[in-house]
């Protein structure tokens, strides 16, 4: 909650420093970020052995209340930038949301109040009801159990390294988030970082790009997009059979390239291609689904292709001889097209196709690609289209 919701971090570190001084203790920032995102009672044990206070933890955490209690009378709880939006947001989408902080559940209902977001969270879990505080993964297991959600299922926002290897030791997907107020704390261990939450909070972002986090994290394929007949989705293993029945008509490599000849060297590139291009560009030639059928029809996506020493984004597709003739490149191209600008901040896409493969050059006008150039890779000579976006 605090750094996530709120930007109350610098506020307790403020709080803590005025009550060390009182007993001439210099509390150094780079000392202190250890305990962002664990428990006060963590802290202040941790603070007396360290320091030799002779006052016990108790009374200093009660102390460190007091002074935040007065900072907050004079400064208040700024929320974080986009993180209401993002909560609201998630609300009325139907995700079923938790807190699950080291603060005490007073200052969680508290805190929740002043944001008007108490109808948000189905429920609040605080290191006060847990054995073991954050980095222990005992707050994330008992939100997932009050939510009746088995922990693989969630994904939780974390701010602090504590928070992260909390989430995680539960089995949970995290983003991490780089709280601007704290540009000098980093996250270790989570393969997700976020700068804003601003842009998640946009519902045409923001969704797609959790399912993203989650399901890479969970080694899951992703669900790209839909539109009204299709569903565009990462590859996986799984679709090696119906990937060699889409390639077996000999029209559909006439202008591409085909398959490996050996299926163990085909699964082997997959494997590969999953954790090079998905997981490290969050793009890359997906698989094209019926929605009524559920049968693999095609590919499409966005594709790496080296241009005169320049990496360049081209748009590619494929559509089962079967199913030709239906518009589904259209429709599933226009989708990809709108995913590349406003998901991948993508500014232009190149289309690469041979004179003689008409419906393919007219798929490109079509889409409002413009000649750009002949471009030749080996004995191939492409004609290349480029689009603004």
């Amino acid at each position: 909650m605090d750094g996530v919701l709120v930007d109350s971090e610098l506020l307790h570190y403020k709080a803590n420093v005025n009550v060390l001084k009182k007993y001439g203790v210099s509390l150094d920032y780079d000392y202190y970020k250890q305990f962002i995102g664990t428990s006060c009672a963590v802290m202040w044990k941790k603070i007396q052995q360290d320091f030799a206070l002779s006052t016990d933890w108790e009374e200093l955490s009660r102390l460190g209340d007091v002074e935040t209690e007065k900072l907050v009378c004079t400064d208040g709880y700024q929320p974080v930038s986009g993180a209401v939006q993002l909560v609201r947001m998630l609300k009325q989408q139907g995700y079923i949301l938790a807190v699950a902080s080291s603060s005490s559940l007073e200052n969680i209902h508290r805190t929740i109040q002043a944001l008007h977001l108490s109808d948000c969270f189905a429920c609040f879990v605080s290191s006060e009801t847990v054995a073991h505080p954050k980095p222990a993964p005992d707050i994330y297991q008992k939100a997932a159990e009050l939510l009746n959600i088995s922990p693989l299922d969630c994904l939780a926002i974390e701010d602090s390294q504590n928070g992260v290897d909390s989430a995680l030791a539960a089995k949970m997907a995290c983003l991490g988030f780089v709280n601007p107020a704290l540009p000098s704390y980093h996250l270790n261990k989570v393969q997700n970082v976020t700068y804003s939450l601003e842009n998640i909070g946009n519902n045409s972002f923001g969704i797609p790009y959790l399912s993203m986090v989650h399901a890479h994290q969970c080694n899951q394929s992703w669900e790209v997009a839909a539109t009204d007949r299709c569903l565009i989705r990462e590859i996986t293993l799984q679709d090696i059979d119906a990937l060699y029945e889409l390639y077996a008509p000999p029209e559909i490599t006439q202008y591409i390239e085909g398959l490996y000849e050996n299926r163990a060297q085909e699964t082997e590139f997959i494997q590969a291609y999953i954790g090079n291009m998905y997981r490290f560009y969050g793009y890359g030639l997906w698989v094209i689904v019926d929605k009524t059928t559920n049968r693999l029809i095609g590919r499409a996506g966005l594709s790496h292709r080296q241009v005169d020493g320049q990496t360049e984004i081209e748009l590619g597709y494929i559509i089962a001889k079967d199913r030709q003739g239906e518009g589904l490149a259209y429709e599933v191209c226009k989708k990809i097209m709108t995913m590349a600008k406003h998901f991948f901040d993508i500014e232009y896409l190149l289309l690469f196709t041979k004179k003689e493969n008409i419906p393919s050059v007219r798929l490109a006008q079509k889409l409002g690609f413009t000649y750009y150039h002949t471009y030749t890779q080996g004995d191939c000579c492409y004609d290349c289209y480029k689009k603004i976006l």
